[in-house]
């Protein structure tokens, strides 16, 4: 016969009960620390960031693309991106260039209205090229734009009726389109054709 109180002590479950140790003032400094950083990271993160609402590159078919957003016109020209003759006050900017020669599509919310007095209105039998260096020619630019952008329609740039510099600008209803041309000896290549799955 087996004795209960024997068998109910050896089957006694022991509990213990373990306090952490509060933190101590040290840690709390440190994580107070990190946390500080963190937020001042993120806070010059998000004021170096404040005029491109966002910038990306790309290797395409046709070289080194890098796109733009801004807010305003004053934010692209304040991160020297954007040309001198775009509004202060234009929204919605949007900006493609070709990081390997000169060419550059842009579309913004602005009117002819707002371009400075050194643009100048043209027709289409007049647009040409106007080189930016010494030595170039207006021929040797291309004059159809190789660059390309969801907001961008094919032959746009032929559409042009004001010139700044060297862009040539098409107003349609409250917004620009402008087109830098780019130079002839900057190679191109032709986009890949793509191969369908058998």
């Amino acid at each position: 016969m087996v004795n209960d109180s024997s068998s109910r002590s050896s089957a006694a479950i022991s509990t213990t009960h373990t306090t952490l140790p509060a933190p101590s003032d040290n840690n709390r400094r440190q994580r107070t620390r990190i946390l500080s950083l963190m937020l001042a990271a993120l806070t010059v993160l998000a004021v170096s960031a404040c005029g491109a609402i966002s910038e990306s590159l790309r290797r395409g078919d046709n070289g080194d693309v890098k796109t733009f957003e801004f807010t305003r016109g004053a934010d692209g020209k304040a991160d020297d991106v954007i040309p001198d003759w775009v509004p202060d006050d234009a929204t919605h900017v949007r900006y493609v260039m070709r990081t390997t020669g000169d060419e550059r599509l842009l579309v913004m919310r602005a009117t002819a209205d707002a371009l400075p007095d050194s643009c100048e209105e043209v027709s289409a039998d007049e647009l040409r090229p106007r080189p930016v260096r010494a030595g170039e020619e207006p021929d040797d630019y291309r004059t159809d734009a190789t660059l390309t952008a969801q907001w961008w329609d094919e032959g746009r740039e032929h559409k042009s009726t004001i010139t700044c510099g060297p862009w040539w600008i098409s107003p349609v209803g409250d917004s620009l389109f402008a087109f830098r041309p780019e130079l002839k000896s900057v190679q191109i290549e032709e986009p890949q054709a793509t191969q369908e799955a058998p």
